[in-house]
């Protein structure tokens, strides 16, 4: 929802919150999904990325 909301159609998934999702894993997204909670999963994507880029040029620099 936090990338593309234009790709995201929640009317689609079934209501009946015993139906197994197809193509979804972790928290049923039913009742949880938010524009806020997908930017706070991509800012933490964004940071772990960020870190691990510092520290392999850190390395580089320092051999």
């Amino acid at each position: 929802m936090a990338l593309r909301p234009d790709c995201v159609d929640m009317s689609r998934l079934p209501e009946d919150p015993d139906e197994k999702l197809v193509g979804v894993s972790g928290i049923d997204p039913r009742g949880s999904a938010s524009v806020e909670y997908g930017e706070a999963g991509v800012k933490a994507v964004v940071d772990a990325i960020v870190n691990k880029a510092c520290r392999l040029l850190e390395e580089c620099t320092n051999e």
